[in-house]
């Protein structure tokens, strides 16, 4: 066959070629290429010439291809047309390859009864130099080859461009300066081949040795993967602003057709041992299948990384309360500090940008999860923890959550689903049996102590966190066993009574101060309490609250925030009923309001309704004692009057003090609590 042919305008898989040129002919002698070029190829240049020589006894000649693409789709085009799986592979890391500048020649050599073939490419793609060595035992007139030798290296200024091109980069974190890729095969072309790797780069250190058939009717691969140093931090996700998650790993890699699998898995993730096994298939999406075992899980990051969390304006890490930390996905440490949404220091605060592009997007499947301590917030932590990580189209969930709470038991559901109107999610949880001071702020004496068994459903969807988290609604229950409260002691109404029976005027001030002290002294005993929560537009109110004491009656109502974490909580404290001849339902009531950061509430005692009820009690002592002197007015003299049970010496006649402001009204646009009723 010989053909000469100049073509000014035409198509090749769909590319627009100018000015093609072929001088080339193909006989029994062999090949001879006088010359095969394109100058303009969908911007790309390709040119081709020599020859070989087929015929016995000794075949030789060489061939000289060049390639100039200022990108990569015309190239793409062409392999996508005639080498899809190559294509497929490389689609990710086309746009870091260019532009695209490569020389190769191939060289058939003869000596004795031997044929050799060598190979050299050199240039480079993008920002990487590429060389590449190889050579093989050749029959020139069946067009096969025997064994082979490759050697090549892609080396790189900026080792970031190659972890990019090898499409790493979503992976991996690596430092700035050069890095370098190096791989070389040997054996059988279309037998088993022995392969070793390393890739070098800031911050990164991988090996890989083993044998493959990449050339076989099957691939199939069986090798030894080892790293002995990465950061994995962009697996958390866009919020994870740059606080490294050192990792070492090592397993083996079988590769069986489309199937991939990793087995004895054995790593270290930021300070925590990891292993398992997981299954994958190479098509898209990735069906995942395998199990995971970890000393530690970081739910809040592992959470995060699946659904995209954004950044906050001006912070490096997702969402989270103020001054508190969390894992790193599977392990580590790292800050969370809270950024401002538009109210005066938040207790936490959550991001208004718009969700990212999860970790797990081209994911699907399931994967048991495992882990001796799983991370859930802040304070509240599941040892023995089990779940099902469930991966889908735009989905993600863990299912049949369960693990030991703080002396109890957690069990919960927890989703998230993709969809065009924002991120729509679904939890369901219950804890049962927890220590309650576990789960308060860290302090000398938690707040409330006893047994807690809370449960909740609810259910938001947003386009941002802060909007998913206005957006809650749901319901749930609370319950209280064997409880204490601190800084509510029930003896405050004994010590007051005594102290203005001993001559303490009744004033505001005088009140106020003894309250205080005397309530901070003690704690009241709850046998039982319980109540109802109910979820709406990212408030939760506690709503229904019955307490079963014998020391005093306590009343609560409030709400709680979730887009801030503030808090605005009513409680009333009331004594024992001691009945007079003016109010025969006379009780001693002391109100407080909760206002602030979840964590450290401010407190405002008012004490008015106190005040009324010293003031109406001296008002009835008085009344008794001008009984007692009137009684003993109409005594016969000389008889002993004895005074009447109740009577009280002294009089007290104060005038009923203003009420005592408690603070400033909630914020605006947060709903307040119902205040309890003060009695005159």
């Amino acid at each position: 066959m010989t053909i000469a042919a100049d073509i000014g305008h035409g198509t090749i898989a769909g590319i627009t070629a100018r000015n093609a040129s072929a001088r080339l002919k193909v006989d029994g002698e062999g090949l001879q290429i006088d010359r095969l070029s394109v100058a303009d190829l969908g911007g790309a240049a390709f040119s081709a010439s020599g020859g070989i020589v087929t015929t016995a006894p000794s075949p030789h000649g060489n061939l000289r291809v060049d390639l100039d693409a200022p990108n990569m789709v015309p190239v793409m085009a062409l392999l996508a047309r005639f080498a899809p799986d190559v294509a497929q592979a490389l689609g990710r890391a086309a746009p870091v390859m260019a532009p695209v500048k490569l020389q190769s020649r191939l060289i058939v050599e003869s000596a004795a009864a031997t044929t050799v073939a060598k190979l050299a490419i050199d240039g480079s793609l993008g920002k990487m130099r590429l060389a590449l060595n190889g050579q093989a035992n050749a029959d020139p007139i069946a067009l096969s080859l025997g064994d082979i030798k490759l050697d090549g290296m892609l080396a790189a200024d900026d080792g970031k461009a190659l972890v990019a091109m090898l499409g790493l980069d979503r992976v991996v974190a690596v430092d700035d300066g050069p890095g370098t890729l190096s791989v070389s095969a040997s054996g059988p072309l279309r037998g088993q081949l022995k392969l070793t790797g390393k890739l070098a780069v800031g911050g990164l250190d991988a090996n890989v040795s083993g044998t493959a058939r990449l050339f076989a009717e099957t691939q199939s691969a069986a090798l030894q993967a080892s790293i002995a140093r990465a950061d994995l931090s962009p697996l958390r996700g866009p919020g994870h602003g740059g606080a490294a998650l050192p990792v070492s790993l090592a397993a083996k890699i079988v590769l069986a057709g489309d199937d991939l699998s990793f087995a004895d898995i054995n790593a270290n993730v930021g300070g925590a041992n990891l292993r398992g096994k997981i299954g994958a298939t190479l098509t898209l999406p990735h069906r995942l299948q395998g199990e995971i075992v970890a000393d530690s899980i970081d739910g809040p990051g592992l959470i995060a990384a699946a659904i995209g969390m954004p950044a906050l304006a001006g912070q490096n890490h997702m969402p989270a309360l103020a001054g508190q930390n969390h894992m790193p996905a599977l392990a580590g440490n790292s800050n969370k500090p809270a950024a401002l949404t538009g109210n005066n220091n938040p207790a936490w605060s959550w991001s208004s940008e718009p969700f990212a592009a999860g970790t797990f997007g081209d994911f699907a499947g399931q994967v048991a999860l495992k882990a001796t301590r799983f991370d859930m917030f802040e304070r509240l932590t599941a040892r023995e923890f089990r779940a099902t990580l469930h991966l889908g189209k735009d989905q993600f969930a863990l299912d049949d959550m369960t693990g030991e709470v703080a002396g109890g038991r957690f069990a919960g559901r927890l989703s998230f689903r993709a969809a065009q109107d924002g991120l729509k999610a679904h939890a369901k949880f219950a804890l049962t049996g927890v220590d309650a001071a576990t789960l308060m702020p860290a302090a000398t004496r938690p707040p409330v102590g006893g047994l807690l068994d809370l449960s909740a459903e609810v259910d938001g969807s947003g386009l941002s966190p802060l909007a998913l988290i206005g957006s809650m609604q749901g319901t749930g229950k609370l319950v209280l066993t064997d409880a204490q409260f601190a800084g509510l002691d029930p003896r405050v109404f004994d010590a007051v009574t005594s102290a203005v029976d001993q001559g303490l005027a009744i004033d505001a001030t005088r009140i106020s101060d003894l309250v205080n002290k005397t309530l901070d002294g003690g704690q009241l005993a709850v046998k039982h309490a319980d109540g109802t929560l109910a979820v709406s537009a990212g408030q939760v109110r506690l709503r229904n609250v019955t307490v079963d004491s014998k020391d005093a009656a306590l009343s609560l109502a409030g709400n709680l925030d979730l887009t801030d974490g503030f808090i605005d909580a009513r409680l009333g404290l009331s004594g024992p009923n001691q009945a007079s001849v003016t109010n025969p339902n006379n009780s001693p009531d002391i109100f407080m309001a909760l206002t602030g950061p979840a964590a450290a509430p401010s407190a405002r005692i008012d004490v008015s309704a106190l005040i009324g009820w010293l003031t109406l009690r001296a008002v009835d002592n008085q009344s008794k004692r001008l009984r007692v002197i009137e009684g003993a007015s109409q005594e016969p003299r000389g008889h002993a009057i004895a005074p009447k049970s109740g009577a009280v010496p002294g009089m007290l006649a104060p005038v009923l003090p203003a009420p005592v402001d408690i603070g400033p009204a909630p914020k605006a646009g947060r709903e307040r609590a119902p205040a309890a009723s003060v009695r005159p």
